[in-house]
């Protein structure tokens, strides 16, 4: 184990050659690790050094590339360059008030032709929290910029789950490489690619760069740029991933959103893109209008007011996860699910949804698929399944929490007594699709009017407004009905035109009952009667009476039993009468 402890710049100076360090590196105080030759080089130099143990550096201690002795160390010629690699391979705590990295030298001859290069690679499969203090300014500085015009810093994030995670001030440096598998968190501040006019082995000026294979987890921050020259590139690549919070997503020109850099900004759509924001977010034009690999909807704001709004219309042959929070979309921004595509979990679920219009293309003959639907803070799904399609066939379905203002009694034939005044589904199609299964789902029975699961209390009820007579009639071919009051689900074989509404129907009135009975029931004892009865859902329910009768016509009231008020589970109740004669 080394520790260099020293108050007078105790130097561990690395000689021009691979190192390896096989145990722990502390460097404390105002020591430093300096990673450059004393003397003059003149031929291209990479250099690897490899710490095994942990590194620590605390105080005021630093990590030195190039050398503060004056003189004319470098002379050079066009193309030569000095790449220094400090690969860290377990645990890394960074703790000191000074920047990370200090780029110092003095009285380069002919610096514009050289380049000074420090790779910072992060290999361990743990690494702990980058913890800056108030005094620190960045992570890295450079010193008498003046004579080191061309000097690069590149971050690193190798290995097997690595993180990287500044917590307060900004992350700056010339290149930036996560590789697959690994990832960069940035916790509180924005990265900065910057440049250092740095030249390349051909002599070239190397643009600043952002290249993600892994994942980087950007929070509520950006990729920005410092004063540059020239303008940054930023690249996200097949098979990674990018998790933004911040309410203006993903842009891909103006200096907006997570990505702000005025070079190239490559979004590919192999990659992942998770939307975890805490405010109302939108998906940014940055994000690709088809996405192969995943869209994650992760967002914490409350369903009536908030979610993630989808910029473009979207097509996502890949994944669609609905994590938490939903998915606005509008006609011009519709989200398009082919044939490969999948939601998951299927149909969405409470608290994550699309709001807004869904479409599907490729349908699969006799497969049901179940729209993820909901509107302001309501889930509600829709199922259909398909029968003598082609490839060509598309449906678009939009579900509305709103009277569809057809539910007066001359709206619907006499098939009807009433239909729901609270909800409905619009389902619209182009190509030759003709029949299909349409099921809706009740996910509250009271909400939805629903009572009782039984037939002709609930049915499935369409109306057709692709033509002038727009009537609600009920549709009761193969009517299928499965679940309880409390929620359910009510399917028939029906007619497809170009634009129908389909929602909840009944054949009798509304019940006037506040509770859903599912059973009642006695026991004979020597002693009396033992009453059971359940139920499944209670409204204002303030107690139930009960009565006897011996001849079935007259009823006596023997007690009262307390109700549960409002309830939207199982309840159990009992009562014993003892007041027999007979």
């Amino acid at each position: 184990n080394y520790t260099v402890e020293s108050t007078g710049k105790g130097i561990l100076h690395f000689p021009d050659c691979d190192f390896t360090i096989k145990s722990d590196l502390s460097l404390q105080n105002d020591a430093q690790l300096q990673l450059a030759s004393s003397e003059g080089l003149y031929s291209p130099v990479q250099r690897t050094i490899f710490i095994n143990g942990n590194l620590s550096v605390t105080h005021t201690a630093l990590l030195q590339v190039g050398c503060p002795n004056s003189g004319n160390i470098a002379k050079g010629t066009l193309g030569q360059y000095r790449n220094y690699n400090l690969s860290l391979r377990k645990d890394f705590l960074y703790t000191s008030t000074t920047p990370l990295i200090s780029f110092h030298s003095k009285n380069f001859e002919n610096t514009i032709n050289e380049s000074y290069r420090l790779s910072l690679i992060f290999e361990g499969n743990k690494l702990q929290h980058m913890i800056m203090p108030p005094a620190a300014n960045d992570l890295v500085q450079l010193n008498e910029m003046e004579y080191i015009c061309n000097t690069t810093y590149a971050l690193v994030v190798s290995g097997s789950g690595t993180h990287l995670i500044p917590q307060l001030y900004d992350l700056k440096a010339h290149s930036i490489r996560v590789d697959k598998s690994d990832t960069l968190t940035i916790a509180k501040e924005d990265i900065h690619i910057i440049q250092f006019a740095s030249f390349d082995t051909g002599g070239n000026k190397e643009a600043p760069s952002c290249n993600i294979s892994g994942i980087l987890d950007m929070g509520m921050n950006s990729v920005k740029e410092s004063t540059i020259q020239e303008k940054g590139i930023f690249q996200l690549l097949p098979g990674s991933t990018l998790i933004t919070a911040h309410p203006q997503g993903i842009d891909t020109i103006a200096a907006i959103g997570c990505i702000q850099n005025s070079g190239t900004r490559l979004f590919d759509e192999g990659a992942n893109y998770i939307f975890n924001g805490y405010t109302t977010q939108k998906t940014g034009t940055g994000l690709p209008s088809r996405i192969l690999g995943s869209l994650t909807i992760d967002n914490s704001t409350m369903l009536l007011n908030g979610g993630v709004l989808l910029s473009k219309r979207t097509t996502i042959p890949g994944t669609l996860y609905l994590n938490r929070g939903k998915l606005l979309t509008t006609v011009q921004s519709p989200l398009v699910i082919p044939h490969t595509g999948l939601t998951l979990p299927e149909g969405g679920k409470p608290n994550s949804f699309v709001d807004g219009e869904l479409v599907k293309t490729g349908l699969d003959n006799g497969k049901e698929f179940i729209f993820p639907l909901g509107n302001k803070d309501k889930w509600a799904r829709l199922g259909i399944t398909y029968f003598n399609t082609t490839p060509t066939d598309t449906v678009k379905a939009t579900y509305f929490k709103n009277d569809p203002g057809l539910s007066n009694s001359t709206a619907h034939d006499t098939s009807l007594h009433h239909i729901s005044s609270k909800e409905y589904w619009m389902l619209k199609k182009t190509g030759t699709l003709q029949h299909a299964r349409i099921k809706l789902y009740w996910e509250s029975g009271n909400y939805s009017g629903i009572y009782t699961a039984k037939s002709q209390e609930v049915l499935l009820a369409r109306a057709d407004t692709s033509g002038m007579l727009c009537r609600w009639q009920r549709e009761s071919t193969d009517l299928i009905i499965n679940g309880s009051a409390l929620q359910g689900n009510v399917s028939a074989y029906t007619e497809i035109h170009s634009t129908n509404l389909f929602t909840f129907g009944s054949l009798y009135g509304i019940n006037p009952l506040p509770i859903e009975l599912l059973s009642f029931s006695g026991t004979g004892s020597g002693k009396g009667n033992i009453l059971n009865w359940v139920t499944a859902s209670e409204k204002n329910n303030r107690y139930f009476n009960i009565q006897r009768s011996v001849d079935g016509n007259q009823f006596t009231t023997l007690g009262q039993v307390n109700g549960k008020g409002n309830s939207n589970t199982l309840t159990h109740y009992t009562y014993f009468d003892s007041l027999l004669s007979n």
